[in-house]
């Protein structure tokens, strides 16, 4: 896996092999602002425009920002209409930590779910399975 972008919050990797793209979220996301969410959801986009993975995992163990409702509906124009247009076929989230991040990010899947097929895993080896079926 190839390490292809990061910054305090993130690292994403690619694996062409798997056309697969991995989200690996850091504990400093708690302190984050609205503007960081957007900042770093662009560069999610940009790194999914430019590798066109069909799959990819968001590791949310350490994830703790909030996501609230004015940037769920952000999110499906900016974030999962971009990603369906890109040729994502399917979102796997390894869970958060945190019980109210992960609540929020349910909540933020809900909201593009009709747009890219998305499941929950606790283990990273669970969600590569579903990958390959």
């Amino acid at each position: 896996m190839n390490l292809v972008y990061n910054n305090k919050f993130l690292e994403i990797y690619f694996e062409m092999e798997k056309s697969l793209i991995v989200f690996q979220w850091e504990k400093i996301t708690e302190e984050a602002s609205e503007e960081d969410f957007k900042e770093w959801n662009r560069n999610l986009v940009k790194m999914v425009e430019v590798y066109r993975p069909k799959f990819i995992l968001s590791i949310n163990i350490y994830y703790f920002f909030i996501i609230n409702v004015e940037l769920q509906e952000w999110s499906v124009k900016n974030i999962f209409e971009k990603f369906q247009a890109y040729g994502v076929k399917k979102l796997a989230m390894i869970e958060s930590d945190d019980f109210i991040s992960q609540i929020s990010l349910e909540q933020f899947v809900d909201e593009g779910e009709e747009l890219l097929l998305t499941k929950y895993f606790v283990e990273k080896e669970d969600a590569m399975k579903w990958f390959e079926k």
